[in-house]
């Protein structure tokens, strides 16, 4: 039987991208375009399991991109949509993989108002972005799920650094306060967080977090979790460090600087399964101000990218992670 709304093909062409991971730099795709130009729009699945929208830009299209935010991130990319013949697409992508049933009506009313108007899939989704606006800002208000694995993820090292000296937790934890990386000290320590069984892809934000303070070293911990019941919420390890010594009034601020409340995180429990652990040295991949001239990085406001930690050498064993956290507190 074939879908008859917007809503029913762009939630059976999720169904259709299934729920394994392709490999890393490959995506599962599904078009869901009309039938006299299937390749107007599709869905597709990244190796990290986020879910992609793409849009293809007409060829007289005159108007801006839609500004999106919160739960949404959108970029102007080229795609491929045969072996011969690559087209620029907006790539839509779901950050918040909770707010997926939002995101599928969303681009259902998309592809009805195609159907009804004969007008490209660029002028509708705009137009469906500018109706949906107020429900994106609602839902952009609260932490994301995202955004919680994050900071897991760091009080998951901050814990660690308090059993060991609870004092010096406050000195080196500088990420909230708007520190180049998560953890500064003698050295430096950036965190990062997966989800899945893929092969380990992080976010890195901005040209500066693969670069050392100074003369320090920088190493860099990623965090493989799932979420199962026997594991620790945020709000219960920001509990045992304040058990541990550390100042509650410095942990209020701390998570009041990135989004939280002390107490009310409201996130669900995690296990650490794996840790990986890299020393980040000049021959470590990745895009960087020290190794960029003034003149490449004029006009640039922003940068963010993923990282295949796979291709970066510079592996340590899991087990060092603490003499890692010991250098970082000396």
């Amino acid at each position: 039987m074939t879908a008859s709304t917007g809503y029913d093909r762009a939630n059976q062409a999720i169904e259709d991208l299934g729920s394994d991971f392709p490999a890393p730099g490959r995506y599962r795709q599904v078009k869901v375009g009309r039938d006299f130009h299937l390749d107007e729009v599709a869905l597709a699945r990244d190796s990290e399991g986020l879910i992609h929208l793409l849009v293809r830009y007409p060829e007289d299209f005159k108007g801006e991109a839609p500004a999106l935010g919160g739960p949404l991130e959108c970029s102007r990319r080229p795609w491929p949509i045969s072996q011969v013949e690559i087209v620029d697409v907006l790539d839509v992508i779901l950050m918040e993989r909770l707010l997926q049933p939002t995101f599928v009506s969303l681009i259902g009313e998309m592809l009805d108002r195609m159907e009804r108007s004969g007008r490209s899939a660029m002028d509708e989704f705009s137009e469906v972005v500018e109706s949906w606006r107020k429900t994106l800002a609602r839902i952009s208000k609260g932490p994301s799920r995202e955004a919680i694995r994050g900071l897991f993820g760091e009080l998951w090292i901050a814990q660690r650094i308090a059993c060991a000296n609870p004092a010096a937790l406050e000195r080196v934890w500088v990420g909230p306060r708007g520190g180049r990386h998560d953890f500064t000290g003698a050295t430096s320590l950036e965190v990062k967080t997966l989800v899945g069984s893929g092969a380990p892809v992080v976010t890195i934000n901005g040209l500066d977090q693969l670069d050392p303070v100074g003369e320090a070293g920088l190493h860099l911990a990623t965090l493989r979790i799932v979420e199962h019941e026997t594991g620790e919420t945020a709000d219960e390890i920001v509990a045992a460090l304040i058990d541990e010594g550390v100042s509650r009034q410095f942990l209020e601020a701390a998570l009041r600087d990135v989004g939280f409340q002390l107490g009310d995180i409201n996130g669900p429990a995690f296990v650490v399964e794996e840790v990986l652990l890299h020393r980040i040295e000049d021959d470590f991949p990745g895009l960087r101000r020290s190794h960029l001239t003034e003149s490449s990085l004029r006009g640039i406001e922003s940068v963010s990218y993923r990282l295949q930690l796979d291709a970066g050498p510079g592996a340590l064993p899991a087990d060092q992670l603490d003499s890692v956290i010991s250098d970082l507190i000396a």
